[in-house]
């Protein structure tokens, strides 16, 4: 499990560069910090939904960190039928970040 756990703060740095201006990353690593798996993997799966956004070994690192949470997890499902079970819903997981930041930033304060 250490390793799902170092890998995980590189994939923080991925989410950050695909969903900028956001807490996306906040998110991914209080998912990763609480066990919440599937709320990481859902927002994985939303990255690579959208592959041409990504640069690099951005990809391989996703999935690697895929590979290693169904494994820590012992799940039998394989990675590939977990993207096609959640994919839709995960697509939009940046979005809705964006939306929710620019909601919070454009309400006035009320001191």
């Amino acid at each position: 499990m250490p390793a799902v756990y170092d890998l995980a703060l590189v994939i923080a740095e991925i989410i950050s560069a695909h969903c900028p201006r956001t807490s996306a990353r906040e998110r991914f690593l209080q998912a990763c910090i609480g066990t919440d798996w599937g709320e990481a993997v859902s927002m994985i799966d939303g990255m690579l939904a959208e592959p041409w956004h990504l640069m690099g070994y951005q990809e391989r690192r996703l999935r690697e960190f895929l590979n290693l949470v169904s494994a820590a997890r012992g799940d039998q499902t394989s990675t590939d039928q977990v993207f096609s079970a959640s994919g839709s819903m995960a697509a939009l997981t940046c979005l809705r970040f964006q939306r929710e930041e620019r909601t919070l930033r454009s309400r006035p304060a009320l001191i």
